[in-house]
């Protein structure tokens, strides 16, 4: 809470006069148990509209701003006590803000100062700056041209994500490393020289920047190279950027290769056979993702990891072939693809949170044994599903599991099943038949909402609670006795339903 100005003042002025006289504060206002950086959770001094911290070298970190200014200049001093940082979500989603000028003497803007920042155009960033923070123009879309300081050093991951307006940057020697996702969604920028003293490249800054032309690279550069527009780490032997706006159709990945890195052909849209040599022993999480011409890929191997997301949004992709080797599927590795029909490997321990989410045309998979748990939204939205057999080991059943499976018409839950989430069955409009374990002891709210060709479920006796609305819109419903065991009775179990 503010204080009111009198007291703001006052805090202010005592604070000053403390650090003139030489007087030691209390070890709370000076710093932090670590040492490092100003004190969470302690009310800020304030010098007009800038709330601020003492840090442990007695300088200043402005903390907040109390006004809803389009243009804003920071001070170089508060109550006589010099700024050098400016501190973390200073303008948390400011929809006000236009123009910034940071004044000489700040040495750090902290992470996410700026975040969601959307209508800020100017940024005026002074010599002597040394770091930018994390996020700290993230979702700045307005932002056009930004000038670093040649001082800067470090600079956070996800800094300038979604600036989508930036046409021209140009970062100074200092800077040894491009962080993840640096540039992610720059849609605009059109070109940028990485200098010689970047050392390290992290995951794939540059993903969705659809009007990127051109990266410019010294021939001779100690740790990155460009072969054919593609940029590839020499140390880890890594695809770093595939470049999405290419016209070409296939694209062979070359031999020696050994990772393909995050969002390594992000959007790609024109691709529609990638090559990838036995040498690759990993793909991360989005390399494919965003290919919605692509239907032609074959994995090696050797991999034994499908990342989070690594085929989402691949549309035309109908199958693919999983290498036996592979012991993980992770979140929503085929999300709003076109898969049809897909085999799993053997060893796998579970579908995973969202892996088929929006797959509207797979119609059948082959599940192993070794499944135990499928996830979260595992297959919601797949409208084409007709049957799923569910391994007898299976132990869990995430909640909007098979959400909108609107062709889905019958459904064996296993044994080893105590709990049916909320919206697991909601939307199966043609689910006619239900087998329910004899263990089971919940079924969550709107479990099997809209199941309109549901005639009768038999509800095991063992069962305890049956949430809000569960059985709501099974317009053909016309039997489910309630066991006495149950104990926990949402509202409106069955509203709008045969049973009303």
């Amino acid at each position: 809470m503010h204080k009111t100005g009198m007291m703001r003042k006052l805090l202010s002025l005592a604070a000053a006069l403390a650090l003139v006289a030489g007087s030691a504060l209390p070890a709370a206002v000076l710093a932090e148990e670590d040492g490092e950086g100003p004190a969470e959770g302690r009310d800020l001094l304030w010098c007009g509209s800038f709330g601020y911290e003492l840090l442990p070298d007695g300088t200043a970190e402005i903390r907040e701003y109390s006004e809803n200014e389009f243009e804003v200049v920071f001070p170089q001093e508060v109550d006589g006590i010099p700024v050098t940082s400016i501190g973390e979500d200073v303008f948390p989603e400011s929809d006000y803000l236009w123009q910034i000028t940071v004044p000489a003497g700040v040495k750090r803007i902290g992470d996410r100062a700026f975040r969601f920042c959307h209508s800020l155009e100017e940024v005026n960033l002074p010599e002597g700056l040394t770091s930018i923070g994390s996020e700290a123009f993230f979702h700045c879309e307005k932002i056009r041209k930004i000038r670093i300081p040649e001082t800067v050093t470090e600079i956070g991951f996800s800094a300038f994500y979604w600036c989508r307006s930036l046409e021209e940057i140009d970062l100074p020697e200092g800077v040894t490393t491009l962080a993840d996702a640096l540039f992610e969604g720059c849609r605009d920028l059109k070109r940028f020289t990485i200098r010689d003293s970047v050392t390290e490249v992290g995951e794939n800054p540059f993903a969705d920047c659809t009007s990127l032309e051109e990266i410019v690279l010294s021939p001779d550069h100690p740790t990155l190279a460009i072969t054919d527009g593609v940029l590839f780490s020499k140390p880890d032997r890594r695809l770093i950027r595939y470049p999405a706006e290419s016209g070409a159709d296939n694209y062979t990945v070359p031999e020696g290769t050994e990772i393909i890195g995050s969002s390594a052909f992000y959007g790609a849209g024109n691709l529609t056979g990638i090559g990838i040599p036995d040498s690759v022993r990993e793909i991360r999480a989005r390399a494919f993702a965003g290919c919605t011409s692509l239907s032609d890929i074959t994995l090696p191997e050797s991999i034994t990891v499908l990342a989070h997301g690594v085929f989402s949004g691949c549309e035309k992709l109908m199958g693919v072939t999983i290498p036996a080797g592979v012991k993980e599927i992770e979140e929503y590795a085929f999300y709003n693809s076109g898969i049809t029909w897909i085999d799993l490997p053997a060893g796998i321990p579970a579908i995973r949170e969202g892996t088929f989410h929006s797959c509207f045309r797979l119609q059948g998979l082959s599940i192993p044994d070794s499944v135990k748990t499928v996830g979260k939204m595992a297959f919601n939205g797949c409208s084409r599903l007709v049957s799923v057999s569910l391994p007898s080991g299976v132990t869990e059943i995430g909640e909007f599991a098979f959400r909108d499976c609107k062709f889905l018409v019958r459904i064996s839950v296993p044994e080893g099943v105590t709990e049916i989430g909320d919206s697991t069955f909601s939307g199966c409009k043609a689910l006619k038949a239900v087998s329910l374990p004899a263990g089971l002891k919940k079924i969550g709210s709107h479990a099997f909402y809209g199941c309109e060709e549901l005639p009768e479920i038999t509800l095991p006796e063992g069962l305890e609670e049956i949430g809000y609305e569960a059985f709501r819109m099974c317009k053909s419903l016309k039997k489910a006795d309630i066991p006495s065991s149950v104990t926990g009775l949402g509202g409106n179990i069955f509203i709008y339903s045969g049973m009303e």
